[in-house]
């Protein structure tokens, strides 16, 4: 058996094991948030969607990194909906919880962001840093703009 290796970042998604808890998870929390659409960047982001198979309802928006062009120009693509929710593996700068904000509203000027999951294992198990929604969201999104 070849061994493991994968960034702490990505194991959540990557590793077999981790992949089942961390979809089963994304899946509890997103069935308590009223979205249309849930946005996601990056190669970790769309492995992470695949709990869209639980929500028929629910479409997918993909915002590219920044000056990443491969397989498209196009910096937004997918469904845009009215009320979208972020997932995310974790936030250490809260440049890329920005970015999908900020490139859905040059997009899609009428959406708006309702909630933000965070999968990270180190995260999961944590009741205050995981899941932002209401009043939370609006703080944690002044802080994304501010750090």
């Amino acid at each position: 058996m070849q061994p493991k290796e994968y960034s702490s970042h990505i194991e959540a998604i990557l590793d077999p094991d981790e992949r089942l808890h961390t979809l089963r998870w994304i899946s509890g929390k997103l069935a308590g948030i009223d979205c249309d659409t849930i946005a996601v960047c990056g190669a970790s982001g769309m492995l992470a969607v695949s709990v869209v198979d639980e929500r028929p309802d629910v479409d997918v928006i993909l915002v590219r990194k920044k000056e990443d062009s491969t397989h498209s120009k196009l910096p937004v693509e997918g469904v845009r909906g009215r009320e979208y929710v972020i997932i995310d593996d974790l936030v250490s700068s809260g440049d890329t919880i920005t970015h999908i904000v900020d490139s859905i509203k040059e997009f899609s000027p009428h959406s708006q962001c309702v909630g933000v999951l965070l999968y990270h294992p180190s995260r999961r198990n944590s009741p205050t840093y995981n899941v932002y929604t209401g009043e939370s969201l609006t703080s944690f999104l002044d802080w994304c703009q501010d750090a």
